[in-house]
């Protein structure tokens, strides 16, 4: 009975029930390409179904704060799951990837609290209805950068990508295939959603040649390596900038 203004919203459209089929196909892929080696694992098993309830929750809501909430939590289980070989490299690369990622969502707070400011409520479709008389004030462009920085470092966009191959090369091999096909895109997932709120156009073309060099560096990069692990890890960049441009 909580009013749409102060209430937890859940959403669904088309973008968030295919995000949702391809979860559930992905996990399902994964539990069964690692159940033969961690069925016993029960704190791996634990983890890794967590992160799934929690990735549901993330491609559902319809309020900036849950949203950050559901980003956080995704960060610290993935972190957890990176570094769950324990050896000084897969610490490394967890905590790296815990620290950066942590980092940037600090911005989106930032940004989160310039929008709870004028406008008294933090349900997506409320601020989206209202927002467009403010557009062009500081506030509100304010707001968007820093929200978009954040999304930016979650996304693995160009140049804050370098995070992505160490906590591929450190994972075990199921988890970074999440991190390639699913965990990475949520970021993307954000930038659609925050972009339908925001409705601010300006930016489109800078974003457009953001992707393009997110795509040919993670080609570039690639070519260079010779672990299958880092050449995948700088390939999911690529394909990163591919759907940005899109």
């Amino acid at each position: 009975g909580w009013s749409k203004e102060i209430g937890i919203a859940l959403k669904n459209d088309y973008l968030s029930i295919f995000f949702i089929l391809l979860t559930k196909f992905l996990w399902w892929i994964v539990l069964i390409y690692c159940w033969n080696k961690r069925k016993y694992d029960f704190k791996f098993l634990f983890f890794l179904m967590f992160l799934e309830g929690t990735f549901l929750g993330l491609i559902q809501t319809n309020d900036l704060f849950n949203l950050f909430i559901f980003i956080e939590i995704t960060t610290i289980i993935s972190s957890i799951l990176i570094l769950y070989k324990k050896d000084g490299y897969s610490v490394r690369a967890g905590l790296y990837y815990l620290l950066f990622n942590s980092v940037g969502m600090i911005f989106y707070l930032i940004g989160l609290t310039f929008l709870y400011n004028i406008f008294g409520t933090l349900n997506m479709d409320i601020i989206s209805k209202e927002i467009s008389p403010l557009q062009n004030t500081a506030p509100i462009r304010l707001s968007y950068i820093f929200i978009m920085a954040a999304i930016g470092v979650k996304s693995a966009f160009f140049p804050v990508y370098n995070w992505l191959p160490k906590a591929h090369s450190a994972a075990p091999s199921s988890i970074s295939a999440l991190l390639s096909g699913l965990l990475v895109k949520s970021g993307l997932y954000a930038f659609i959603r925050l972009n339908e709120m925001f409705k601010i156009e300006v930016f489109m073309e800078f974003f457009f040649f953001l992707g393009f060099f997110t795509a040919l560096s993670g080609i570039f990069f690639a070519v260079s390596q010779k672990d299958i692990k880092q050449i995948l890890a700088f390939h999911t960049i690529s394909q990163i900038g591919i759907i940005l441009m899109g």
